[in-house]
């Protein structure tokens, strides 16, 4: 028993979480009987599983180890409460969770773990204000600690979402102090102008907008900022200088999100001299030229051989021999990336040879890459290389049979892939539109299919099952597109929540106040898609 017992303590390393999991699931294999091993390794064996997210294995190795008589000699009582207090809360049994942290607490003193966990127990029982008081409570007591940023956040946000404005202001500058990351910093000097905004004081909300828009040029949240500090002009009765601003964001960022909602804001002040339609009486070839023209100023000129190469690519392309024709492609776009004439014919051959991820890939590129004086001019067919119309054989027959707009569900496979079949994300959502298995296993079930984990990097399936899901959510939220995408990323209970919440708030703030920043990034980036495909194909609708 001593010989197992001292191999044991060996192979299970705490700092190595795989090769812990890994020595668990080979004991769990074994049916080693627990006999063999002392009452410090089998506590030490719940605390590993814990690590590992093996909860039920935690909870029954702790079980065994509590009925050794010398349990209580052998560990000791604070690192007993706190293993069993985090494993209950894991466990999501939050009622018992919450008395043993408090009981820690109050015996042992706050320690950063149980203090969240007690704060994060307040919140998952439906106790916010006191899950509010122990965020409180952490950033006083532990300024310095990791997850200071975090928590600076959900403080902000929750008194944001609760109109306590004034508190989520202290909070949000408090977090944009931290200067950790710009990108956050500078989302947090946004958010303060928005809780002006929403507070009415639109004098503040324009120099915090302004300030934000100086200090962070770059920053994810710009167009965000010349958005709300024209909406607070607009409030404040400066109707030229918010014409002005909506006008300048329609030009710098045509198809951003912000740029509809600008366009729709002068549409509704009688102001549509200034609206940016795309150049649709252009055709391919003039396309091409328009390309040229910036490319003689910024391009690299493809050389005689290169271009003989080209011509045997497209050659290659048609006749099927799209193997060979993609190396020659992938050369070339690396090698004349500034030449946009050229990246654009790469794209529509990329295209024809069905390589859409790519064939996407170098058309946003494209239009990155454009003059910002020159984004106001594209023409049609140079923005389609970047909202293509991929798939669109399977796209159309799968939303025809569930009665949804084909253009709607492009507008998710664009943001959820980026057109690529085969992609996997860390969290394991699969293909074009990122479904997690088990989801992919009930709608299969709904629609009497026999599910296969394989089938959904087939683009025929993972289409045919992601457009069934968009159609159940537009169902159960009434045709309400905003819902829907929400709860195509964030799920639908907790859009459920934010709707509840936020129902009488106006379109703008609804979404800029969706809970999770990254469903609520989400949701703008699908609308615009969505919003670009229809302008882009509206002449066309007949014909898809």
């Amino acid at each position: 028993a001593i010989a197992a017992d001292s191999i044991l303590a060996c192979f299970i390393d705490s700092d190595s979480v795989n090769g812990s999991y890994s020595t668990l699931s080979r004991l769990k294999s074994l049916n080693v009987a627990d006999s063999l091993f002392l009452t410090k390794r089998l506590f030490q064996l719940s605390k590993t599983a814990l690590q590992c997210k093996m909860y039920d294995d935690a909870s029954t190795w702790l079980t065994k180890a509590k009925s050794r008589p010398d349990f209580g000699t052998v560990v000791t009582a604070k690192t007993s409460m706190r293993h069993e207090a985090l494993l209950e809360y894991y466990n999501s049994n939050y009622k018992p969770a919450l008395l043993l942290l408090l009981q820690y607490k109050s015996q042992f003193g706050p320690i950063p773990e149980i203090i969240i966990a007690i704060a994060r127990t307040y919140r998952n029982l439906g106790q916010d204000s006191l899950s509010l008081e122990t965020y409180e409570l952490f950033s006083r007591l532990f300024p310095q600690n990791p997850l200071i940023e975090s928590v600076l956040w959900n403080l902000a946000l929750e008194n944001d979402q609760r109109g306590s404005y004034d508190k989520a202001i202290f909070f949000y500058r408090k977090a944009s102090l931290l200067k950790k990351n710009p990108a956050k910093s500078a989302n947090a000097l946004f958010r303060i102008g928005l809780c002006y905004y929403k507070a009415q004081k639109y004098s503040r909300a324009c120099a915090s907008f302004t300030l934000c828009s100086i200090s962070f040029p770059d920053a994810p949240v710009a167009v965000a900022c010349l958005y709300w500090k024209a909406q607070s002009l607009l409030a404040n009765a400066d109707r030229k200088k918010a014409r002005n601003q909506f006008a300048e964001i329609i030009q710098m960022s045509p198809t951003d999100f912000y740029a509809y909602r600008a366009r729709e804001t002068l549409t509704l002040m009688g102001d549509t001299a200034r609206l940016v339609a795309f150049d649709t009486a252009c055709d391919m070839d003039l396309g091409r030229k328009w390309l040229d023209s910036i490319s003689l100023l910024t391009g690299d000129v493809v050389t005689l051989t290169d271009s003989c190469l080209f011509v045997k690519t497209k050659k290659l392309a048609l006749a099927g021999c799209s193997g060979i024709a993609g190396n020659y492609l992938e050369y070339l776009e690396k090698r004349y990336l500034s030449n946009l004439q050229l990246q654009y014919d790469l794209a529509l051959i990329y295209g024809l040879i069905n390589n859409h991820a790519a064939s996407f890939r170098v058309g946003r590129r494209i239009v990155w890459r454009l003059p910002a004086k020159d984004r106001s001019s594209v023409p049609q067919y140079v923005y389609n290389v970047s909202y293509p119309l991929a798939y669109f054989d399977i796209v159309k027959k799968a939303a025809t049979a569930d009665t949804v707009d084909p253009l709607f569900v492009l507008s998710i496979i664009k943001q959820e892939s980026v057109f690529d079949y085969g992609i996997m994300s860390k969290a394991g959502a699969v293909g074009l539109m990122q479904l997690m298995p088990a989801t992919a296993k009930a709608i299969a079930a709904d629609l009497s299919e026999i599910y296969a984990f394989d089938s959904l990097v087939k683009p025929s399936a993972n289409i045919r099952y992601g457009t069934h899901y968009v159609k159940k959510l537009l169902d159960r939220f009434h045709g309400n597109m905003v819902q829907a995408i929400a709860g195509y990323n964030g799920g639908p209970p907790a859009i459920m929540r934010w709707f509840e919440r936020n129902k009488s708030k106006n379109f703008d703030i609804f979404i800029e106040d969706i809970g999770y920043e990254e469903t609520r990034n989400y949701v703008k980036k699908v609308l615009a898609n969505y919003w670009t495909y229809t302008r882009l194909y509206k002449f066309d609708r007949k014909a898809l």
